[in-house]
């Protein structure tokens, strides 16, 4: 009679241990695809604000050049105006670039985080 308590103790706890790993296992499935997800969404955003940083250097490089351009006529006042315009281009350059880096900092610190986590889900699968 012992025994058979005995057995049925350690199928309860064996079973008990098989929820505990079957759980742990869909907690890092599910903490691999957010990882995945932001990854994905790093990529995504990364790609947009280099658009944008590329894009406001066209724009800041063919200011540049009328400038260069328009330095050769007198007008005073057009390259007043001109200087202002470059200078807010390559404001917004340096703005968009410092996004950019803000957001891949953030995207790592979450990434990093999840890893963590994810580790951490591991060790304690193994050692059950």
């Amino acid at each position: 009679h012992q025994a058979q308590d005995k057995v049925a103790s350690l199928e309860a706890e064996l079973q008990q241990h098989t929820g505990t790993t079957n759980q742990i296992h869909l907690d890092g499935a599910r903490l691999q695809q957010q990882v995945t997800a932001l990854e994905i969404q790093l990529a995504q955003t990364t790609k947009s604000l280099e658009n944008d940083v590329e894009l406001e250097r066209l724009r800041a490089d063919s200011l540049e050049h009328e400038l260069k351009v328009l330095r050769q006529r007198p007008t005073t006042e057009v390259l007043d105006n001109l200087r202002a315009q470059l200078i807010d281009e390559r404001a917004r350059v340096a703005h968009l670039e410092a996004r950019l880096n803000t957001q891949q900092q953030e995207y790592e610190g979450h990434i990093e985080a999840l890893s963590v986590d994810l580790a951490g889900e591991r060790t304690r699968t193994e050692q059950l």
